[in-house]
C-alpha cells in the first residue's frame, strides 16, 4: 500500500511555517473598516525606579509572561507582542515594516487573535491585547491578563505591572479595542521561532 502523503499545515499570516520556512503575508484588505490604521501614539513612561518589582506574571492557566519595558515612545505594541513570545522577525512581519502596531495588524497578523467588539475591563480571557486611551489623550497597547488568583492585572510596556483596577482608574480613560490573544507557545506546532 502506498504511503499516504503528509498534508502541509495551513499557513498562519505573519508567522514562519515550520514545514517550508515561508512567512505568510498579511492581507490588509480583509480588515473591517473600524479596525483600520488605529495605533498607539507617544506612550509615556514613568521613571524606572517606580516600576513594580515583578519577575514574571503567572496566568490563570499556569503560563507565565515576563514583563518588559518598551525602549522607545512608539513601540508599546511591539513590546507587548514580545512579551507574548513573538520574536523580532515575526513582529516585523506582523507590523509590515511600519513604525507602530495597529489594530489591523493584530486582526490580520496575530494568529488566533479574537477581536472583542464590546471591550470591557472585566473580560474572562486569560490574555487580552488592548489598545487603551490614556488620561493624557494618547493611545497605548497593554496586556490585560487574568492571574492565577483570578484577579486581572495590566502588564504595561511603559509602566510595568499594576492591578487592572489601579491602571484603569489612575492611568487609562477607556479601552478602545480589545483582542483575546494566545501566547506564542499556544499558536501551534507548525510554527517555529527563529533562534
Amino acid at each position: 500500500m502506498p504511503e499516504a502523503k503528509k498534508q502541509h499545515p495551513p499557513h498562519i499570516p505573519g508567522l514562519r511555517c515550520f514545514e517550508c520556512g515561508q512567512i505568510e503575508p498579511i492581507r490588509v484588505s480583509e480588515t473591517p473598516e473600524e479596525l483600520k490604521n488605529i495605533s498607539s501614539s507617544n506612550c509615556e513612561k514613568i521613571p524606572t525606579e517606580k516600576l513594580r518589582d515583578v519577575s514574571a506574571v503567572t496566568l490563570k492557566n499556569g503560563e507565565t509572561i515576563l514583563p518588559r519595558l518598551q525602549d522607545g515612545k512608539d513601540n508599546c505594541g511591539q513590546t507587548a507582542l514580545s512579551m507574548l513570545g513573538y520574536d523580532k522577525q515575526e513582529i516585523e512581519t506582523i507590523i509590515q515594516g511600519e513604525e507602530r502596531l495597529s489594530t489591523h495588524h493584530v486582526y490580520l497578523g496575530l494568529p488566533k487573535a479574537k477581536w472583542i467588539k464590546e471591550a470591557q475591563p472585566e473580560s474572562t480571557a486569560d490574555v487580552m491585547l488592548s489598545l487603551v486611551k490614556m488620561k493624557t489623550g494618547s493611545n497605548h497597547w497593554i496586556l490585560d491578563v487574568l492571574g492565577r488568583d483570578d484577579k486581572r492585572q495590566v502588564i504595561c510596556p511603559a509602566n510595568g505591572v499594576l492591578s487592572a483596577e489601579e491602571y484603569f482608574t489612575q492611568r487609562a480613560d477607556a479601552v478602545l479595542f480589545e483582542f483575546a490573544v494566545p501566547l506564542r507557545s499556544q499558536v501551534g506546532l507548525q510554527m517555529q521561532r527563529d533562534a
